[in-house]
């Protein structure tokens, strides 16, 4: 009989885990505005729990008729509070900071590129709702 447990326990444990690993990411979504140029447009963003209060970042976007995904990490509170992270796509070399504040399940804030000086020039805003 243990035997023929054994594989059942293991599927709920997959799915345990699995659960927990879901329940751990928060999604956003909302507008960020590009200030060069004015262009602005949706924007989802993943946050991934790595521990308190820091996190694994995915933003999705259309940009210049172009689908974008940015990655990255964030420190700070989802619940409440500052919200500061950085983001990146690998493959273009661009690098963009953000830096904002969480209140009543909304981010508002401002993003920046990094320039190969390793100065941030403002970019534009973020608004993010939690879904």
């Amino acid at each position: 009989m243990r035997h023929a447990l054994a594989p059942l326990m293991s599927i709920a444990l997959v799915l345990a885990s699995s659960a927990a690993a879901h329940a751990d990411t928060i999604r956003l979504q909302g507008r960020y505005r590009w200030d060069l140029g004015g262009a602005e447009g949706p924007l989802q963003a993943r946050f991934t729990s790595q521990g308190a209060d820091s996190w694994r970042v995915s933003f999705s976007f259309r940009f210049d008729g172009r689908d974008h995904q940015y990655d990255g990490s964030a420190t700070g509170s989802l619940d409440g509070g500052e919200l500061v992270g950085q983001v990146d796509q690998g493959t273009n070399g661009r690098t963009f900071t953000f830096r904002g504040y969480v209140r009543d399940g909304r981010f508002t804030g401002t993003h920046a590129e990094r320039r190969r000086s390793g100065r941030p020039e403002a970019t534009g805003t973020l608004i993010l709702n939690r879904e």
